[in-house]
């Protein structure tokens, strides 16, 4: 193993507090000189970023553009290019896009009538916080494991949005739309 050696440089002793005094001069220049320097830095860093910032909102502006285009084209011709529906998703040779539902979620209205709903139909499943906590909820995602018998109580939704996405090939990213919010 080779051991790295560390330039020690010669250790420079004041002879008189005059020499002292130009040490601490010295130090000072060299302090102010670091101040510049960082500041420079972080001005030419705040100039890069804002440069960049306005490159990067040109193309997410073009990129919203492109984007909500192929959606109305997709949209005007969904019929045609989903076969009526038998399919959701169009392949190209650049990527794809096409419509899929989100996955869904809760909503109450009026908590605490949903809550003496439950209570009352006998349904504790839904509800949270039975033995240790003081405070029941309802627990959203029982609901959603039952989504059939809990959408027949009355305060509870399951929402779900269509959403039109678009995928380009060389991308690890693509890009939604919320369409239209389906409630169930």
């Amino acid at each position: 193993m080779s051991k790295k050696s560390v330039k020690q440089e010669a250790l420079i002793i004041p002879t008189d507090l005059y020499e002292a005094a130009n040490f601490l001069g010295e130090i000072s220049k060299k302090k102010r000189e670091i101040a510049r320097l960082q500041t420079e830095l972080n001005e030419k860093i705040e100039a890069l970023k804002a440069k960049a910032i306005s490159e990067v909102q040109e193309h997410q502006l073009i990129v919203s553009h492109l984007f909500n285009g192929l959606c109305a084209f997709a949209q005007a011709h969904r019929e045609e290019l989903t076969r009526k529906e038998k399919r959701k998703i169009i392949d190209l040779p650049t990527g794809f896009f096409g419509w899929r539902l989100s996955r869904p979620s809760v909503s109450i209205r009026d908590t605490k009538g949903v809550l003496a709903l439950l209570k009352k139909l006998n349904l504790r499943k839904f509800i949270r916080g039975r033995k240790v906590v003081t405070e029941e909820t309802i627990d959203k995602e029982a609901i959603l494991r039952e989504e059939d018998e809990a959408k027949k109580i009355k305060g509870v939704s399951i929402i779900r949005y269509e959403e039109f996405i678009a995928s380009p090939s060389e991308v690890e990213f693509g890009i939604s739309k919320k369409l239209k919010k389906i409630v169930s």
